[in-house]
């Protein structure tokens, strides 16, 4: 880490005047690769303003850290007055500058970012959104060269988990259109360098993007049709009618900062739209919702004088699937030291060396790691671990040269083993790792799985049984071409084992569902935390569990699960009554005969027998 310099530090309390309460800076650190950053010729500064957005933040840094790290841009994170991890967090990815002052205001967090920024072009970036690298490239590419002075990417509102008025209010406030034309409303919004210079600080009110909107016409601002940026809104009637309170009242702030009359997107314009777009009955309910809550939102607003966050849209574990997932953490500090072991390309025997033997199976397996298991493991509220892949020594040219980047990155640690006992783990821990608990959990993490945000925040959360327990997280979800699916797993891949480092075995000890016969094991419910990927090359996983609709889980696995078929009514109904009852009979025959030939030839003999398996459908395969 690096300290700003001094004339950073004068900048940004020269930035922060307008907000006197908010001048205190508790530091200015930045990650040790920001240096180079300053000195590149980066298309823009994107600046994030965070107040205790641990929960989130993760996941949006998991997006754009990428680009900052190959110079394409700068990304600040201002944290302001937060309580919680959010600044440990966004240290956590390279590349990202992180900012720390000691008073929660959003304009100070915003000055205090457009101190350190070194671009002309600005994107200022709501920390719970959620938008892709390729729509900031292209609202950077309009406003560095097409002559607007400001302007964001398009909207598209997330309800999932919301009640039925709050969906009626966005399904109605999007058919209106005023959301195409303003900079509001959408947690992002660009300036240009001239567009910047329309204004010196940020104000200390409440509604920014508003403030933003009003100092440019119609014609120097655009909303791009480019893949939109996804706003969570709130789940609950009472959570929106909050949030909207607050909107109203930073529209009276901002009416009497710029002397206006009449704010850009007025109720008025609104309602008037809304009415000439209803086309059906159902249009007409939700127009009714909405002026019923932009009323009470009004009406209220005028007494309202505190700030009005909505939590639940910011809740990664989503309540309507499992309220006792979602209890705090009664002490947020882990008290084991935590490896996450895959094994990538390891030299293998029995079926796997005959799956592996196939073509392009190295480069399918890549992809695939990259697509589920690299996110969701960026994507982790807690960061407290270190991520051990191994890889065959003989591994060709071309995969050495896409491990490199993320050994740079620091998001895992390449090791190249023929085979890896626990002694070699411990060789390797003691080599790569400092060591800081007594205790150490190792979990397993196949390289075409993925896991939920919180996946090692509750593996932290559990209590062991003894001096050595195994943990699952038991439930989970598999997706395949036909669909997503729950499902609950007492002992599945995804295990951990909690011990003493001085008598380490490790979650590798044993085959994952064997673990409990040599120590006590913890089984823990809730949320779905982890996903299994059923594709063309897998040895084991397979379609098991019930036919589920994807939005509930989104919250928890982002775009893992978020383009899964969508099951209309009669595909669930057909599944509850037809495909699930003929899944589980074939799995209760499947598991006494896996039973009956370890009792008689033990783990080698069902090894032998799945490898027979594979060469006769493979030799199938080939005679078609």
């Amino acid at each position: 880490m690096v300290r700003a310099n001094g004339n950073d530090e004068a900048w940004i309390q020269r930035s922060l005047a307008v907000a006197p309460e908010d001048t205190t800076m508790t530091s200015v650190v930045s990650d040790s690769s920001a240096g180079a950053v300053r000195e590149a010729a980066v298309s823009a500064s994107i600046i994030i303003p965070a107040n205790n957005e641990a929960a989130v933040v993760g996941r949006l840094l998991s997006a754009l850290a990428p680009g900052a790290r190959e110079g394409r841009w700068q990304l600040i994170v201002a944290c302001n007055g937060c309580s919680d991890d959010t600044a440990e967090v966004a240290r956590s990815y390279a590349g990202v500058e992180v900012i720390e002052i000691a008073h929660g205001s959003k304009a100070g967090a915003l000055n205090a970012g457009d101190a350190v920024a070194v671009a002309g072009v600005r994107i200022y970036l709501d920390a719970d959104v959620e938008i892709s690298p390729g729509s900031v490239d292209t609202v950077i590419s309009a406003l560095d060269g097409s002559g607007a002075l400001a302007g964001r990417p398009a909207l598209r509102y997330n309800t999932d988990g919301a009640t039925a008025p709050v969906r009626a209010f966005y399904r109605a406030r999007q058919r209106t259109g005023i959301t195409a034309k303003h900079l509001w409303g959408a947690g992002v919004y660009g300036t240009s360098a001239a567009g910047r210079s329309r204004f010196d600080k940020f104000p200390s009110i409440t509604a920014d993007d508003l403030y933003i909107d009003t100092l440019f016409s119609a014609d120097e601002k655009v909303v791009l049709n480019v893949e939109p940026v996804l706003v969570r809104t709130p789940r609950s009637t009472a959570q929106l009618v909050a949030v909207l309170r607050r909107t109203y009242r930073g529209n009276r702030e901002v009416t009497a900062l710029l002397g206006t009359a009449e704010q850009s997107g007025s109720s008025a314009d609104s309602f008037r739209q809304l009415i000439s777009a209803c086309r059906r009955p159902g249009d007409v309910v939700d127009a009714a919702v909405y002026a019923a809550m932009v009323t009470v939102a009004r009406v209220g607003g005028r007494r309202a004088t505190v700030w009005e966050r909505d939590d639940s849209s910011r809740q990664m574990v989503a309540p309507h699937i499992a309220k006792s997932a979602a209890r705090p953490i009664s002490d947020p500090r882990p008290t084991a030291d935590h490896i996450l072991l895959t094994r990538f390309n390891l030299p293998s025997t029995g079926v796997e060396r005959l799956v592996r033997a196939q073509d392009n199976w190295l480069r399918d397996r890549v992809a695939l790691f990259e697509t589920y298991t690299v996110p969701s493991v960026r994507a982790q509220t807690l960061r407290r671990f270190e991520w051990f892949v191994y890889f065959d020594p003989e591994s060709p040219e071309w995969l050495m040269e896409w491990i490199a980047p993320y050994e740079r990155e620091g998001l895992f640690k390449p090791i190249f083993r023929e085979t890896v006992s626990a002694a070699d783990i411990m060789a390797d821990a003691g080599r790569l790792l400092d060591r800081r608990h007594r205790d150490v959990i190792t979990t397993n993490v196949d390289n075409d799985d993925g896991l939920a945000v919180d996946f090692v925040e509750l593996l932290h959360r559990a209590s062991a049984r003894g001096p050595r327990t195994a943990i699952y997280l038991s439930n989970g979800l598999i997706l395949s071409p036909k669909g997503l699916y729950l499902r609950k797993d007492r002992v599945n891949a995804f295990c951990s084992v909690r011990e003493s480092w001085d008598a380490l075995q490790t979650c590798w000890s044993n085959w994952h569902n064997l673990l409990p016969e040599s120590m006590p094991a913890v089984h823990l419910g809730g949320a779905p935390a982890w996903l299994q990927v059923v594709h063309d090359t897998n040895v084991s996983n397979r379609v098991r569990g019930r036919l589920v609709c994807p939005g509930p889980f989104v919250s928890r696995f982002g775009t893992l699960v978020e383009n899964a078929p969508h099951p209309d009514r009669g595909a669930l109904a057909r599944d509850r009554l037809v495909d699930g009852p003929t899944r589980f009979g074939r799995e209760l025959c499947r598991g006494a005969i896996k039973r009956m030939i370890m009792v008689i030839g033990g783990k080698d003999g069902l090894d032998r027998v799945k490898s027979m398996l594979a060469v006769r459908r493979r030799s199938q395969e080939a005679s078609q």
